[in-house]
């Protein structure tokens, strides 16, 4: 059964793969950015050598940013691992304070050593660039804002230290609002995402609900009637291909209407869920345990041996394991320190295509029923080869009897 996930921990899963799924596309628009910024300031004044250094800065933090988003998806890491994602936001978080810290560099380095208008082009590459990490960054908001905030602020304080003309105080201004402006549209897209996702795992989970309803027994978990017929005759056909046969066991808990009577159906219940459970923890990982309902399990074996021989012990060897584990005491609370039961187990071999789920069905019942007719706490397995023969007081199929 697939483990449940946590929503919180899913939700922030998918917000760091977000970040990184077009990140290394995205990345190309700083980089020609920051070569058209440093071609007009340097062309506007600015030292070239300033300019080349700054471009380069640029560069080297492109790289570094694009290496990173390379790393991530050659990880395997398009839906990252819950517990690394807060590694990967990190990594993806320092990165973009790199990137602040360069384009706040550029804004210290052309806005106040170039002329008029391309102090005013420099202001409008850098508020472009913040506007355009809105979407980018809205995963996350505290990457957007450890990227914005310095980048605006910086240049606010640089135009506003160095004003020649009341145009640049009201740039300065019109900077601060322009920042709380996209602030808020960060915030809002990140809200709006963060219900869409949520919305997204809801319905998730309604759908695995449904399927968990369509396919597994509500009390224990284990596959219902309807995913075991269906893995049955997979079975069959598979051993059908491979030659080797398959085997069924019909197991009854003794006590459970006792128990019901006695302790009521709330140690009844728990009763079925530690039977479950160690119905399960005898069986091999390949193996099937389905409820079908009220007191009666059924085990589905596959690959037990190249013979029929080989098979039918293998079969009772694991049916014996069974009965010995469901016939431990059961501490289950209640009115009684312990709780005992047994188990009747019927079994019946199959293989190859010539029969169906439903006959093998029939086959571990009639086991079951003859377990149960030799006093219960029993194990019986089904003779198909004299199957027609009547048993001494005609219970009806001839029965191998195991314990």
């Amino acid at each position: 059964m697939q483990e449940p996930w946590n929503v919180e921990l899913e939700t922030q899963r998918q917000k760091v793969a977000l970040l990184y799924r077009h990140a290394r596309v995205s990345l190309w628009v700083p980089v020609v950015n920051a070569v058209i910024l440093a071609y007009v300031n340097g062309r506007a004044g600015v030292p070239a050598a300033i300019a080349a250094a700054w471009l380069a800065a640029a560069f080297a933090v492109a790289v570094a940013r694009y290496r990173l988003a390379s790393r991530f998806h050659a990880a395997g890491n398009a839906d990252p691992d819950p517990a690394s994602i807060g590694r990967w936001r990190r990594r993806y978080l320092l990165g973009s304070t790199a990137a602040a810290a360069v384009w706040s560099g550029a804004a210290v380095l052309f806005a106040g050593a170039s002329t008029e208008p391309a102090r005013l082009f420099t202001g409008m590459v850098l508020a472009g660039m913040v506007a355009g990490s809105v979407p980018v960054f809205a995963p996350v908001p505290m990457v957007f804002r450890c990227y914005a905030v310095p980048v605006v602020l910086t240049t606010a304080i640089v135009v506003a230290y160095d004003a020649r003309s009341f145009v640049d105080w009201a740039f300065a201004a019109v900077a601060i609002i322009f920042l709380l402006g996209v602030r808020s549209t960060a915030d809002y897209l990140h809200e709006t995402l963060d219900v869409a996702i949520r919305l997204s795992l809801d319905r998730r989970k309604s759908e695995e609900a449904m399927r968990a309803l369509a396919y597994r027994d509500p009390l224990t978990h284990l596959p219902n009637r309807r995913l075991l017929m269906d893995r049955l005759e997979q079975a069959i056909q598979a051993s059908g291909r491979s030659g080797q046969p398959g085997a069924l066991l019909a197991i009854d808990l003794d006590r459970l209407k006792a128990i019901n009577d006695e302790l009521g159906h709330d140690i009844g219940d728990r009763l079925l869920v530690e039977a479950a459970r160690r119905l399960t923890a005898a069986l091999r990982r390949e193996d099937t345990v389905s409820r079908l309902g009220g007191d009666e399990y059924v085990v589905l074996l596959e690959n037990l041996g190249a013979t029929s021989t080989a098979a039918a012990a293998a079969a009772e060897g694991i049916a014996e394991k069974i009965r010995l584990a469901l016939e431990a005491p059961y501490h289950l609370g209640g009115g009684e320190a312990e709780t005992r039961s047994t188990a009747s187990i019927g079994v019946t071999l199959f293989q190859g295509a010539d029969t169906t789920a439903e006959q093998v069905m029939k086959e571990a019942d009639t086991a079951l029923y003859g377990a149960k007719r030799a006093g219960r706490n029993a194990i019986r397995r089904y003779s198909a080869t004299v199957a027609s023969a009547p048993t001494p007081g005609g219970i009806g199929p001839v029965l191998a009897g195991t314990g």
